[in-house]
């Protein structure tokens, strides 16, 4: 539910963002961009908006559950509530987990709230919609035949477009005070009743407004706008632009009426839609049609699109067009900041891969999780919930295998010397009070020790390492514990992946530094593997929602490396999750 929240109404703010540009864009150039063109910039704002309610497997093709999700700016590192889990596993091996919790500022059941109040104000936008939309339906149902002009002047307009008749219904009623078209499987033109006191060229533009909505298809953009209205209700900037949009909608409508009747005629076009505003009712803020009539904002930007500027229809197509390819643009490059701020980024696509499903839900009883199995020499991936394999999370603890690494490579520790002095300042578990070693620092999980190494390695350094192994999402942006349940993520067939490529030399690491690493991973080993791992728990305000563990087997001549996630509300650790993967391993006959 986290996620889903905090992720749309940060992508909301940067649709937003869009929008004030297209906004301030079309007022700085609004007399040098046909309306054609100018109105179809809107298409461009309405794929951005779009974009965040895609389910995430159209653009990763791998999604099926959604899990909270902690976002940077919400996180605060506290060392106050703290725990330890020793457990004994499978084969001897005892794995150690320290973990300290993370504070959000807004718990679980604030998201809720928040979550009820929008879909709350999203039903009710959506009734209010439907609402019109059976009024309309009940106008259409009482309405009567036009008579034989009306009908003349119908056809003579359908053609004029290149419209076919048989596909679209002319409907008269008492219940409407201006015209209007309605239906997206069956248009239908509705006039008022009262008709009969307009002139033949009257009638003839007004005829002549509707159905150009129709040869533009806008009853599919009323729609579209109805529907971001509801989707958008709690932003009064997506909200202003929409109401802008179907305001150059009919400004659009009255360029192609005049490009139809010619110039001269724009006066009398204009006095006609004056005339018609003068009977108009009020109209509701959602509704699914496009109408004649017009409120007065939109009545004045009319009558002054049509009077300053009535051959606005045939500015230069190349600047127009070129405007259009400008936004455009602008718009691509704005969509990586839409995707990443819902948290599309969050999740990895292993299409070309060679992956083997395993059914291990027996091992997973009590959490929904995942494990991955990799084996070099095969090349081939044994998956266990392939869709939560390649969500991204935060990788806890374990990150400190590439800090280390990293740390190495930067010669601020040696395999010779990695020896760091504790500062006497009181930490929650006592064996942290004490001087370490990256073998001491790693079987304990010393958050202090690591931290020193990744505030001397650098946050530009760090980026870069990130970088050449292509680790998650590379996000570093979530503060000193960056990777304790905050910015940085990583799926667990990245870590599986990664993992065995930085121990078997892809990386352009120095061995020496990296047969550190794996020594200070060392757990166990038995007659016939050993067992290196690292575990990392995910601690949210006092309740372990994530549990991981990853490592490596040697066995014989063959290496595996694994990665098992877990995750509930309050129970996951990373103890939990070696032990499954111990289980697991063991059931493989792996170690």
């Amino acid at each position: 539910m986290n996620f889903f929240i905090t992720g749309f109404i940060k992508s909301s703010a940067c649709v937003s963002v869009f929008m004030v540009f297209i906004l301030i864009f079309k007022h700085l150039f609004k007399n040098k961009i046909s309306d054609y063109w100018n109105f179809k910039i809107w298409y461009i704002l309405l794929f951005a908006m779009a974009v965040p309610l895609f389910p995430a497997d159209i653009i990763f093709k791998s999604f099926n559950n959604i899990f909270s999700s902690v976002i940077s700016a919400e996180a605060v590192y506290k060392g106050s509530q703290s725990n330890i889990l020793t457990t004994g596993a499978a084969n001897g091996a005892l794995t150690k987990d320290f973990y300290i919790s993370v504070d959000r500022l807004f718990t679980d059941d604030f998201y809720k709230a928040l979550t009820a109040v929008y879909l709350a104000g999203a039903v009710v936008m959506a009734v209010m919609a439907v609402k019109n939309y059976i009024k309309i339906k009940g106008i259409l149902k009482y309405s009567v035949e036009p008579d034989k002009r009306l009908k003349a002047v119908f056809f003579s307009s359908l053609n004029v477009f290149g419209l076919k008749e048989r596909n679209i219904t002319l409907a008269v009623s008492d219940k409407v005070s201006s015209p209007f078209v309605t239906g997206l499987i069956k248009p239908a033109v509705v006039f008022p009743y009262s008709y009969g006191s307009l002139s033949d060229d009257e009638i003839n533009y007004i005829m002549l407004h509707e159905t150009g909505h129709l040869k533009s298809r806008d009853i599919f953009n009323c729609f579209a706008v109805c529907f971001f209205q509801a989707v958008y209700w709690f932003n009064p900037i997506v909200l202003l632009g929409l109401r802008n949009m179907k305001s150059e909608m009919e400004i659009r409508c009255d360029s192609l009426v005049i490009e139809k009747i010619g110039s001269q005629k724009a006066k009398n076009y204009g006095l006609t839609i004056l005339k018609s505003a003068q009977k108009n009712i009020f109209e509701p803020k959602i509704k699914i049609y496009a109408a004649f009539g017009a409120n007065k904002e939109l009545l004045k930007r009319r009558i002054e699109s049509i009077a300053n500027n009535s051959g606005k229809g045939r500015k230069s197509k190349f600047k127009s067009a070129a405007a259009f390819f400008i936004v455009l643009v602008i718009g691509i490059f704005q969509m990586p900041f839409v995707l990443n701020a819902y948290g599309f980024n969050n999740y990895t696509d292993a299409e070309n891969e060679k992956i083997v499903l395993d059914d291990l839900s027996r091992f997973f009883m009590d959490y929904n999780g995942c494990f991955v199995l990799y084996s070099p020499d095969e090349d081939i991936y044994r998956i266990y919930n392939s869709d939560y394999a390649k969500r991204r999370i935060s990788p806890n603890s374990t990150y400190k295998i590439y800090s280390a690494a990293m740390a190495l490579e930067e010669g601020i520790i040696s395999p010779d010397n990695s020896f760091i002095k504790w500062d006497g300042k009181e930490n929650p578990f006592e064996l942290w009070n004490m001087d370490q070693d990256l073998n001491s620092a790693m079987e304990n999980s010393v958050n202090w020790y690591f931290n020193i190494l990744n505030d001397k390695t650098g946050s530009e350094n760090i980026s870069k390492y990130l970088d050449m192994i292509n680790y998650g999402n590379k996000d570093i942006s979530g503060g000193e514990s960056f990777y304790l349940e905050s910015s940085l993520k990583i799926s667990a067939i990245e870590q599986t992946k990664i993992l065995s490529n930085l121990f078997n030399g892809v990386y352009d690491f120095d061995k020496e530094n990296i047969d550190a690493v794996k020594n200070s991973m060392k757990i166990s080993q038995n007659n016939k593997a050993v067992l290196y791992g690292k575990t990392g728990t995910g601690n949210v305000n006092g309740k372990c929602t994530n549990g991981s563990f990853t490592g490596c087997v040697e066995n014989g001549d063959k290496e595996y490396y694994f990665t098992v996630n877990i995750y509930s509300k309050d129970n996951a650790t990373g103890a939990e999750a070696a032990q499954k993967a111990l289980e697991i391993l063991d059931y493989m006959d792996i170690y």
